[in-house]
C-alpha cells in the first residue's frame, strides 16, 4: 500500500498509487460502499473513513482492513475507468505531491540521520537512513 497527500484543482486529498494512477481514497471509499450495500454502517457518528495520513496513521485496524477492501475494488481497470471519470482517479503526472503530513507535530532526528555527524564521529554509514 502507497499511501499519498496530494492536490488538484479540487483540494487537497488523502490518496493511493494503484496500477499508476493515484486515487481518491475518501471518494473511492464512497464508491465502494454504494456498490457494497452490507457496509453502510462500517463508521458511527464518532468516526468517519480517514481524510488525512494522520487521520489514517491513526485509525484502527477495522478502517486499515476497510481501506485494504477500497484499494482491491480501486485495482480493478473498470472500476479505474469509473473512478476516472468521477475524478477519483488521476494520472500520477496530474497531481502535485504534497508532504505526507503537511505540519507534523514534532520531527525527531537522530545523530545518524546526517552523514557528516557519522563521519565526525568515525562510525560507519547505515544502510538506511542516511
Amino acid at each position: 500500500m502507497r499511501l499519498v497527500t496530494f492536490s488538484t484543482d479540487h483540494g487537497t486529498h488523502l490518496g493511493a498509487l494503484v496500477a499508476g494512477q493515484v486515487i481518491d481514497l475518501p471518494g473511492t471509499y464512497a464508491a465502494w460502499q454504494r456498490t457494497h450495500v452490507r457496509s453502510s454502517a462500517l463508521f458511527s457518528d464518532s468516526q468517519s473513513f480517514p481524510t488525512s495520513m494522520l487521520h489514517f496513521l491513526q485509525a484502527d485496524e477495522a478502517t486499515r482492513e476497510v481501506v485494504d477492501h477500497v484499494l482491491a475494488f480501486a485495482a480493478d481497470p473498470n472500476i479505474r475507468a469509473d473512478l476516472a471519470d468521477a475524478d477519483l482517479a488521476f494520472p500520477v503526472d496530474h497531481v502535485t505531491f504534497l508532504p505526507p503530513i503537511p505540519r507534523p507535530g514534532k520531527i525527531v532526528c537522530l545523530g545518524h540521520n546526517y552523514c557528516r555527524h557519522i563521519a565526525e564521529m568515525g562510525s560507519p554509514l547505515p544502510q538506511y537512513p542516511c
